[in-house]
């Protein structure tokens, strides 16, 4: 027994072999990090509009109604309303009181949807707004975070 030594790692192959052992770990945890990550992107951008209507007020101006659902694992914060590519002038309004020539929405900053739920979203058209009249159609789109986008085509009343 005094002859047989026990095999240890020799001083110069243990960093080495230290160096492999935290590389392959930091591998494995990035690769899982980054599933869990496309994961929650997939989730987020399902999204879809369910339905649309509309009418005239007694101002004529256009009342364009759309809903939202939000069909992911999570939710989903929509930002930003535009109508042929316009961005509306005015987020948080209520009906127009009058014949206007802006387009607003009631849709307030940052509105965020949970999974599952249904979000209205009430665009106003106004009568004196451009060249629009009743047979033409709009481009209406919701923007959200994430790279959510939903457009919907709408012909006016």
């Amino acid at each position: 027994m005094s002859g047989i030594r026990p095999r240890i790692v020799s001083p110069v192959s243990a960093p080495a072999l230290l160096f492999i052992i935290s590389i392959a770990s930091a591998l494995v945890t990035a690769y899982m990090w980054m599933g869990t990550v496309n994961k929650l992107s997939r989730e987020e951008a399902s999204a879809e509009v369910l339905n649309y209507t509309c009418a005239v007020d007694r101002y004529m101006n256009w009342e364009i109604v759309v809903f939202l659902n939000n069909s992911g694992g999570a939710s989903v914060v929509f930002t930003n309303v535009y109508v042929n590519s316009m961005e509306v002038s005015r987020y948080g309004a209520e009906s127009p009181g009058s014949s206007v020539g802006t387009i607003t929405t009631d849709l307030r900053e940052r509105a965020a949807v949970q999974s599952g739920g249904v979000l209205r979203v009430t665009v106003w058209v106004g009568a004196r707004f451009g060249f629009l009249t009743s047979g033409n159609v709009v481009r209406v789109q919701v923007v959200g975070e994430g790279g959510v986008e939903l457009m919907k085509s709408v012909m006016l009343v």
